[in-house]
């Protein structure tokens, strides 16, 4: 009886082990699933700030394409007002529809910077006549401003992705998993207490069984 209450206690704590070593890769699997969303929702929010972006430029192109005569020369195709005002058009209704998809002010100021910044620089080079060595600046707004967009967001990436509130999530179940392995260990112990005070408290009662029967034999 003593050594079947001990292999079942050695049991009990042999299966808890087996479901400590399965956390880990439980946990790596959380992980790459929570990156994979991450990535998703890197991406999406790129595209969803693309679609703002042409949706802020056609009432631009719209009055572009028929400018009253005063400013028909202003307003043409190349010249720095047109790269300004493109920029502007695009930028402005950035930082509302980032207020409105939970962003908060201050990152839809920062990405409308971004993206007015590149444009900015590019006709400050062309005022001071770099473009007439280097021509392929004057082309460079486009690209200047998607790189620069992905560069807020690389850099702001915890707050693009989601990773901040996932890594506060894990934290939370990290802290709370130690109480519940511990409740469980304690339950486990507590359980193979059990069993080795119920063999212990066998284990007079059959010697005295057995010094029972030699007096019985004796008289």
């Amino acid at each position: 009886m003593t050594a079947y209450l001990g292999t079942t206690a050695r049991t009990l704590l042999a299966e808890d082990g087996d479901r400590t070593e399965a956390t880990p890769a439980k946990g790596g699997l959380a992980r790459w699933r929570a990156g994979a969303a991450g990535v998703g929702r890197f991406l999406l929010h790129f595209l969803e700030m693309s679609v703002v972006m042409m949706v802020g430029m056609a009432p631009f192109m719209a009055f572009v394409k028929a400018p009253p005569p005063a400013y028909a020369a202003l307003v043409a195709r190349g010249t720095y007002a047109w790269s300004l005002g493109m920029a502007l058009s695009m930028a402005l209704p950035m930082a509302p529809w980032m207020k409105l998809r939970g962003h908060g002010w201050r990152p839809g100021v920062e990405m409308a910077l971004a993206m007015v910044l590149p444009t900015a620089v590019v006709v400050a080079l062309c005022v001071l006549g770099l473009d007439q060595d280097i021509p392929w600046i004057r082309d460079a707004d486009g690209p200047g401003m998607l790189l620069a967009m992905l560069g807020v967001m690389l850099y702001r990436r915890e707050h693009y992705t989601g990773g901040r509130a996932h890594r506060t999530h894990a934290a939370h179940g990290k802290h709370n998993r130690p109480a519940g392995n511990a409740e469980h260990k304690g339950h486990d112990e507590h359980a193979a207490c059990e069993l080795e005070t119920e063999a212990g408290t066998g284990k007079p009662d059959a010697e005295a069984d057995g010094a029972g029967r030699e007096r019985s034999v004796g008289a």
